[in-house]
């Protein structure tokens, strides 16, 4: 349980890392609650990287009050099932919410998502940005809410979720919502999931670059405006490095699977 206060005109930064140094079966809950009073600002970073046979469960509750930011950075990058719950309120007027999330399904892994913002207050904002990528027979599913109250004139909100589906058996549901009490506000949302783009990948590979390289590069440039995020330089590279070897091992799989189909 992780309880977050930020004082009015506060501002700071926390990072939340948990992963196992062993491999076993293991359980890990994320209970985080953030209140935020008038005039904070706050980033708060969250990277899974439990091994691929634990499970991981993360639930947050937000609170914002008048002219607050808030900034989540929430990282999927190990587990088996993966269960991830955000909500948040926008209680006060020019209140701020970003989420961004990067998630990683492999095996059979489930990445399970959902999140629910309320915007209360006038002239709120919030983005919700997901990006993903499943290998094997990996599922996800994402729900996004973004929920305009009654009262929340000139209020925005945006959510995009785009999902890379890198094998014929990996499967992604997305389902974005956006929900109007109010008439005066701004409301947008997109959901992207497919295979890598051949043209894309074509042009990469002719600058000399393999096939399985060029896929490993789509999937790092979705993530890499997310990653930008992470403030700490340290902490930044061995992100890298994790996404690094778990991309390369499963393409690489995916790739000699491929080929030993079409010999």
């Amino acid at each position: 349980i992780v309880d977050v206060k930020y004082e009015k005109n506060s501002k700071a930064s926390f990072f939340i890392q948990y992963k196992s140094e062993n491999n076993g079966r293991y359980f890990h809950n994320l209970k985080q609650t953030v209140f935020m009073d008038e005039n904070s600002e706050g980033n708060i970073s969250v990277i899974n990287g439990i091994n691929d046979e634990s499970d991981s469960f993360i639930s947050i509750e937000n609170e914002l009050k008048e002219n607050a930011k808030l900034t989540h950075i929430l990282l999927e990058l190990g587990g088996d099932n993966k269960i991830s719950n955000y909500y948040s309120r926008l209680i006060g007027d020019n209140s701020k919410n970003f989420v961004k999330n990067i998630y990683i399904g492999t095996n059979n892994n489930t990445v399970d998502i959902n999140y629910n913002i309320e915007a209360i207050g006038k002239s709120t904002k919030c983005i919700i940005e997901s990006q993903g990528a499943l290998i094997d027979s990996a599922k996800k599913n994402f729900k996004g809410i973004i929920d305009f109250k009654e009262g929340s004139t000139k209020s925005i909100g945006k959510e995009n979720e785009n999902c890379l589906i890198l094998s014929d058996k990996a499967r992604s549901r997305s389902l974005p919502v956006l929900l109007c009490h109010e008439e005066d506000v701004n409301g947008e949302h997109g959901v992207s999931s497919g295979k890598p783009d051949k043209q894309k990948i074509f042009y990469i590979m002719s600058k000399g670059i393999s096939y399985s390289d060029a896929r490993k590069l789509l999937v790092k440039a979705n993530f890499n405006n997310i990653l930008d995020g992470i403030e700490n330089e340290s902490l930044n590279t061995e992100i890298n490095d994790k996404i690094d070897e778990k991309i390369n091992e499963k393409i690489n799989e995916t790739n000699e699977k491929i080929s030993d189909k079409n010999n």
